[in-house]
């Protein structure tokens, strides 16, 4: 089996044989911020195929690993590698879009992340021992009033709002209710008597 990469002829390190007939790759996108520029982190592959290429950071699934080992390996390699590439400590880690789940902090912790960020409306830097930060959205148009009451975590009740709706629109009473909207109403209709 050949594949097409660009180079002439096979490359000789790589047997796709080594490999099930198909493959799960597990990547991490790394953006960040320099001098105001957004910023990708690529790395030049270690192993075949593609060996020496630019990617960004991930590999194979391993036929003995589950999506989860996998991912939980990738995050920590990510990491130590950005470290070595930045040779500095990374401590941070900030959720895409904030979404996340308890699974997710657990491996972050343990991938030696000192701190997490999500879009979790809470007080932020509450509490010098929290691991789960909340960031909030700040747009140019906010009042002063506006930004210190995010700051202050004055929206950190929307996730109970949220939970509590949910209980609300799943409830059986709800639904009966909103059902009984759908029904037509029995309504007297006026006419005018037939002429004599």
């Amino acid at each position: 089996m050949t594949t097409k990469t660009g180079h002439s002829g096979p490359r000789v390190e790589y047997d796709p044989s080594r490999f099930p007939a198909f493959a799960v790759t597990v990547d991490i996108v790394i953006l960040t911020m320099i001098s105001s520029r957004l910023h990708v982190v690529l790395v030049r592959r270690g192993v075949a195929p593609f060996k020496g290429m630019w990617a960004i950071p991930g590999g194979f699934k391993r036929p003995s690993e589950t999506l989860d080992e996998a991912a939980k390996r990738e995050l920590a390699e990510s990491r130590a590698n950005l470290e070595k590439m930045l040779n500095e400590e990374v401590r941070l880690f900030s959720f895409p879009y904030g979404d996340f789940n308890k699974k997710l902090v657990l491996w972050c912790r343990e991938s030696g992340y000192h701190r997490v960020f999500t879009i979790s409306p809470t007080l932020a830097f509450s509490n010098p021992e929290e691991f789960v930060t909340g960031r909030i959205e700040v747009e140019a148009t906010d009042w002063p009033i506006e930004f210190r009451l995010k700051v202050l975590g004055a929206y950190r009740w929307l996730p109970l709002a949220f939970a509590l709706k949910q209980k609300i629109l799943s409830s059986s009473l709800l639904n009966g209710i909103l059902r009984g909207r759908g029904r037509p109403r029995e309504t007297t209709r006026l006419q005018a008597a037939p002429p004599e």
